[in-house]
């Protein structure tokens, strides 16, 4: 809405987001990625070289359609995963309005909404071929996910996520406790 106001744009958000996810010393992994044909979907997968934490951006470049994607990799002691939306109320049209979390920006500067992710329940996925992932990452690949170095035969877990057209997310796994 263009009323004279100050307002945070979406980029803001998506720099936010991105900060977000190279936590305190992200690298780049290769995941094992099935996404549904014909999305036009972003994926990197970060993980935390300090804390094993696993951040994945996902972004929905499609205008009209959602996206879907299973991300399937190493068990080495992931648990649930936690979602934070990036979206507005018309996807890629939105000038204003978005939120990251349920979270966003008021006129004068302060955050407004409660805090809120959805879980992404973690799904046994059989385990990790002798050959290493045959999925190709839709974004740039650095070096193979969690421990993967002889992993094979090893358990794995997947996630899956839907965004909505227009939109992006941030997917965090954490480390169970031990």
């Amino acid at each position: 809405q263009k009323t004279g106001a100050a307002y945070v744009k979406p980029t803001y958000y998506a720099y936010l987001m991105l900060q977000m996810a190279l936590g305190s010393g992200a690298q780049l992994v290769k995941l094992d990625l099935q996404v549904i044909p014909g999305a036009k979907l972003k994926v990197w997968p970060l993980l935390d070289t300090k804390t094993g934490v696993m951040r994945i951006v996902l972004i929905n470049k499609h205008a009209s359609a959602a996206a879907g994607v299973s991300i399937r990799l190493p068990d080495d002691g992931y648990a649930h995963g936690k979602l934070l939306r990036l979206m507005g109320k018309r996807g890629l049209e939105d000038e204003w309005g978005v939120s990251l979390g349920n979270m966003t920006y008021s006129l004068n500067g302060r955050m407004l909404g409660v805090p809120a992710g959805e879980v992404i329940l973690r799904e046994s996925a059989g385990s990790v071929p002798a050959a290493g992932w045959s999925g190709a990452n839709a974004g740039a690949v650095v070096a193979d996910a969690g421990s993967s170095a002889g992993a094979a035969g090893k358990p794995a877990v997947k996630f899956t996520v839907i965004l909505p057209a227009g939109s992006a997310a941030l997917l965090v796994i954490p480390k169970q406790p031990k």
